[in-house]
């Protein structure tokens, strides 16, 4: 699949390109809950970086959304998408490893992010420094 300049995919929602995942809403009230309920009908153009954090860290649409989240990081490493610079970054690397297994080209491209040294670990907090450098290095030793 062509993951660049998709506009099919862009047009469309996790709903509209996986099916209704979630036809009805589910009882359980929860700020997660609510919000991923609602970006699933959202086309996925419109989904700013929080969303698309949001969403992959709910494993929703991970082979739609990682391609855009790669995007967003080869152009900004440590983007704050919600909470902290770096957060998206963190949420990619805790992709569950056969993500990365069925889609090799993403996580080469993926790894390009952390090979052209564009991410500068001194504006990060020790501990989120440190969280992204034991995940990359977990991630990096996973055979393919």
């Amino acid at each position: 699949m062509n993951w660049e300049n998709n506009n099919e995919i862009l047009e469309k929602s996790i709903n509209d390109l996986d099916g209704k995942c979630m036809s009805e809403k589910p009882e359980f009230n929860s700020f997660t809950v609510d919000r991923t309920f609602e970006l699933m009908d959202k086309r996925i153009r419109l989904l700013q970086p929080e969303d698309i954090r949001l969403l992959i860290g709910q494993n929703i649409g991970l082979k739609y959304l990682v391609p855009i989240a790669i995007e967003i990081l080869t152009n900004n490493p440590l983007i704050d998408a919600e909470y902290f610079e770096g957060d998206l970054l963190l949420r990619l690397l805790s992709i569950d490893e056969n993500f990365w297994k069925n889609y090799p080209d993403l996580k080469l491209k993926f790894l390009e992010i952390f090979n052209n040294d564009s991410i500068d670990y001194d504006s990060l907090s020790e501990e989120t420094k440190n969280e992204i450098l034991q995940l990359y290095n977990e991630f990096d030793n996973v055979s393919d």
